[in-house]
Formats: structure tokens, C-alpha cells, sequence
């Protein structure tokens, strides 16, 4: 593609762009070319693309101006989904608390869905409730990568402040895992629950406990094999079958447990499902890096908890989804991995939850990416690493930042000509664990937020806010 940004010293706020409404639109016709060197290519034609700077990414900052044209973008849609290139993005976290107060406060969204355990959000949005310290508080729900994070827990304190108001923000979570820590707790509050109901006969309980002795672990696969797998998956079949069939066996717990108490039993089984579809019954070493497709159960779980979260936990609720960006993608068929270390055809056949949910919530979702084009990123207790290994000429991130902006926001539905504008068609990307992979990213996302130099997830303090 002819005219990048990247070869133009643009003028953003002058002259050479007109202000709509927070957005600069930008002629790249009209771009100034840099001082002539044998790299500036010559701008053959005009195309244009709205670009919207955001002048903070801080939680404190509640003058939303600058969001405005986010939200126009998002418009009437019920579902938000924020993603992030990697979960050690200490900048995006940042921007990421700031946009779901915006969305709370400003659009009325007040369900905050992770991606993390279902049944263990539950939890945490009971202790939000008690005096707790909101660090130990965020652990019983979300995974240690957000929950340790100094940049993810301001938001955790927000939502705990909100008790107070009239649209508190309630806690989600969409993913069917089970964190290390929560097995122990959930066979607990299980059994306790089955054993107010006549959901399970007295012979049965044996094989629930059988079951939940050797529970397959995703990620670090725990090897059963096919016999072990298929005998546990039925013991937890057998009593969501029962569940599902008659309410009258659920009488001796409350209405809220008796929905938490289908859907975690969905989640387990479709643990059962992943572990299938990986074959963790030959070989526990799962090659994520070769076949993202591998998590098509998971992500089709994801979608249909969402469903759960947004008509049946909290019906009617407007939800924010916090997830990586591979989640909340739509269209992944044009994701091509050659010229990176991994295969090219690493998303082939891959249908993410973003993708899934469209059919549940039709033109109702919204997904915005979030990317950077340089600086660190670094899980939690982790060595930081750049996010810049690789070359960024022509990438989405060398355009963007060459508005000149520390934060920007595209809309791919509304840039203008075509959809994505200047930034249609197949281009070089970082969205996807800040590896340049190849796509035309206005087909696998709504919008874009860019931050131009990110900072690393850092620890919590040792001395965690109330």
C-alpha cells in the first residue's frame, strides 16, 4: 500500500486535518512529507482515517472528553469487549480501568465479565462485600496476572466503591478453567450444594469424588486416559442432566446457586471436552504455538458463559468483557504467520469468542484491540522484555504513531472510504502477543486503542488499598 502515515510527518491538529467532534480526519494527501530522503515515498493518492486522540489513561481522570468518540463507536452495542496484545501490558491495564468507568459511569454498563473462572467470580463479587483487602479480594476471582497487578487493581477498588452507589459494578467471569487454588473450593461448595438436593444417589458420590481426584488441569494437561476420561465426564453429566430436567430436585438451594450450580457443572464437562480435542489422553504436552485452534472449545465455552453472564445471571445487563485480544477477535481468517517464529498458519481454523458471540448478541458487539508500538511488557514478578523485536515499517502501530498522539483511537466501522480506511487490507499487526503477524486487522476487529510506549505489569504493593 502506497502514502503509509509512517513515511509522513502529519500535522494533527492543524491545517492539515479537520476536528470532528474529538476526532482529527487526516488527508493524507494533505500530510507534510518529511525532509526529502531516498526512503519517503511519494503520496499518489488521498486516503483518509479518523483518528481520535486520548489524552489519559488514568482511572482518576473522569473528564471523559476525550473518550467521546469511543463511545459513539460503540454506540448501542450491549457487549464491550477490551482486549490487550499481552497480559504483562501495564499501560493497557491502565487504559483498560479507565475505559470501564467511562462505560460504567457514562454508557450504563455494570457487569465487568474476565476472563477468568466462572464460579470463582461469583465468589469475588461476594467478598467485595466484606472488609477484606481488595488485593486478597481480586485473587479469589481473577487470575494472579491481573489480580498482583498495580495496574489492574485500582479497578477492583472502583467497583468496591460503587457498593455504595445506586449501579454498583457487579464481577463476571466467562472462562471455563479453574484456577490451581479454586479446585479445593469449588468441590466444597459443590458437594455441600448436592448434598442439600437429591441430585446425586448415595452410590454416586463415590465417582464425583473419583472424579474430582484426578480433575484434568488445561494448560498443564493432567493425563487420563480415554476410559478415566469418559467415567468422570458421565458422573458430572448424570447430575447436570438432573439439574437441568427438574427444578424440584434443586428445592434445598437458593435460585442464584442453582444457576451458578448448572453452569460451573457446564464448565467442568467442557474441561472434559478440551481435554478430547487435545488428545491429553496420548500426550499432556500441548502444542499452543503450533494449532491456536486448539482452543476452540474453550473459547466456544467463553462465548456461551457470556450468554449466561448477559440474559440469565444479570438479564438485560450491558456487559464489558476483559480478555487478550485473541478472544475477543472476530474474524481470524485472515491472520497469516509467515516471516514469525511461529507456524504461519498458527490461527487457522480458530473461532474466537468475540467471533461466537456475534451469533447470541447480532450487531451488538463491539471489540476493541488494544496495541503499542514500543516499550516493555512483563507479567507480574517477571523480567520485562521490549515489545519491539521485530521491524515496524508498515505495521498498524508505525502508522498510528506517526499522528503523533501518546494514546489514539481508531474506528474501523466509521473510518472513512471503506471500513479501516487508511488502515484497510492486509498489514503487518503486533496485536497478537506483540508478534507481527499479517492481516487485514479492520475484518478482525471493530477499533483500535494505541499507546505508543508500553510499560510492564508491575506488583502489587505489599501494602494493597482497602
Amino acid at each position: 500500500m502506497h502514502g503509509l502515515v509512517s513515511s509522513l510527518v502529519c500535522q494533527p491538529p492543524t491545517s492539515a486535518g479537520m476536528r470532528f467532534g474529538g476526532a482529527v480526519l487526516i488527508l493524507f494527501a494533505a500530510c507534510i512529507p518529511a525532509a526529502p530522503t531516498p526512503s519517503v515515498p511519494s503520496v499518489a493518492r488521498a486516503e483518509r482515517v479518523s483518528v481520535s486522540p486520548v489524552r489519559s489513561i488514568d482511572l482518576a481522570d473522569a473528564n471523559f472528553a476525550d473518550l467521546a468518540p469511543v463511545g459513539r463507536a460503540i454506540g448501542d452495542a450491549r457487549i464491550v469487549m477490551l482486549g490487550e496484545a499481552g497480559h504483562g501490558d501495564g499501560s493497557t491495564f491502565r487504559a483498560k480501568a479507565r475505559m470501564v468507568r467511562f462505560l460504567h459511569e457514562k454508557m450504563g454498563f455494570d457487569i465487568l465479565a474476565w476472563e477468568s473462572g466462572v464460579w470463582e467470580c461469583e465468589q469475588m463479587n461476594v467478598a467485595f462485600a466484606s472488609s477484606a483487602a481488595i488485593a486478597d479480594v481480586a485473587r479469589i476471582g481473577v487470575y494472579s496476572l491481573w489480580a498482583n497487578s498495580e495496574q489492574v487493581l485500582p479497578i477492583f477498588s472502583y467497583a468496591r466503591e460503587s457498593l455504595a452507589t445506586a449501579r454498583p459494578l457487579q464481577m463476571a467471569g466467562i472462562d471455563p478453567k479453574f484456577s490451581t487454588t479454586a479446585r479445593a473450593a469449588y468441590r466444597r461448595w459443590l458437594l455441600e450444594r448436592l448434598d442439600a438436593t437429591t441430585l446425586v444417589k448415595p452410590e454416586e458420590r463415590a465417582d464425583l469424588e473419583r472424579a474430582f481426584s484426578r480433575f484434568p488441569n488445561v494448560g498443564k494437561m493432567q493425563k487420563l486416559s480415554r476410559e478415566e476420561r469418559e467415567e468422570d465426564r458421565a458422573a458430572f453429566r448424570r447430575v447436570l442432566e438432573r439439574a437441568e430436567k427438574s427444578e424440584d430436585l434443586l428445592a434445598g438451594i437458593v435460585l442464584t446457586d442453582r444457576s451458578l450450580l448448572r453452569r460451573s457443572l457446564r464448565n467442568v464437562i467442557a474441561l472434559y471436552e478440551w481435554h478430547e480435542a487435545v488428545r491429553a489422553d496420548i500426550s499432556t504436552t500441548v502444542q499452543w504455538d503450533d494449532h491456536v485452534s486448539l482452543n476452540n472449545v474453550r473459547d466456544r465455552t467463553m462465548a456461551e458463559n457470556l450468554v449466561w453472564v448477559a440474559n440469565e445471571r444479570f438479564p438485560g445487563a450491558k456487559v464489558i468483557v476483559w480478555a487478550a485480544n485473541m478472544h475477543v477477535a472476530r474474524d481470524m481468517s485472515t491472520v497469516d504467520g509467515t516471516g514469525t517464529r511461529f507456524n504461519p498458519h498458527l490461527y487457522d481454523g480458530f473461532r474466537p469468542m468475540g467471533d461466537l458471540a456475534e451469533h447470541w448478541f447480532p450487531k451488538a458487539v463491539y471489540r476493541l484491540a488494544f496495541t503499542s508500538f514500543d516499550g516493555e511488557t512483563g507479567l507480574t514478578g517477571q523480567p520485562a522484555s521490549t515489545v519491539d523485536e521485530v521491524p515496524r515499517a508498515g505495521s498498524v502501530e508505525a502508522s498510528m504513531q506517526a499522528f503523533g498522539y501518546p494514546q489514539a483511537f481508531v474506528d474501523f466501522r466509521a473510518s472513512t472510504d471503506e471500513r479501516g480506511g487508511a488502515l484497510r487490507g492486509r498489514r503487518p499487526g503486533a496485536f497478537l502477543g506483540h508478534v507481527l503477524f499479517e492481516a487485514d486487522w479492520a475484518r478482525v476487529f471493530d477499533g483500535v486503542f494505541f499507546i505508543r510506549t508500553m510499560s510492564p505489569s508491575t506488583p502489587r504493593a505489599a501494602t494493597a488499598v482497602k
